[in-house]
Formats: structure tokens, sequence, C-alpha cells
């Protein structure tokens, strides 16, 4: 996510907080958020905590 959409999203410390797989924060300034240990396992759809959580 670029630093906009970080806002957009609550800021920041609400976008690092999201209850995701894995979080990181990167040098240029964005967040990468990978919501399950296997992105590509996409069978199903369904609500994910962290869009729950980035949605609040």
């Amino acid at each position: 996510m670029s630093p906009q959409v970080i806002e957009q999203f609550g800021g920041r410390e609400h976008v690092l907080d999201t209850p995701a797989w894995r979080v990181r924060e990167l040098d240029s300034g964005h967040v990468m958020l990978v919501l399950e240990e296997d992105p590509y396992d996409a069978m199903e759809p369904k609500h994910d905590p962290a869009e729950v959580h980035l949605f609040q």
C-alpha cells in the first residue's frame, strides 16, 4: 500500500496492526500485507479478519 492508501485505511499504525499472515513496512514507505500463508489458494471467497480490520 502506498502512503496515500495507508492514510485512507486509518493511518500507518492501524494498517500495521492488521491481523494478516505477514505485515511488512518497506523502505519506500509502503506497507505490504500478505493475508494468508498461501495467497494463491483462493478456492473459496471469505471475509478475512484483515479486511474487517482495515474497513473499520
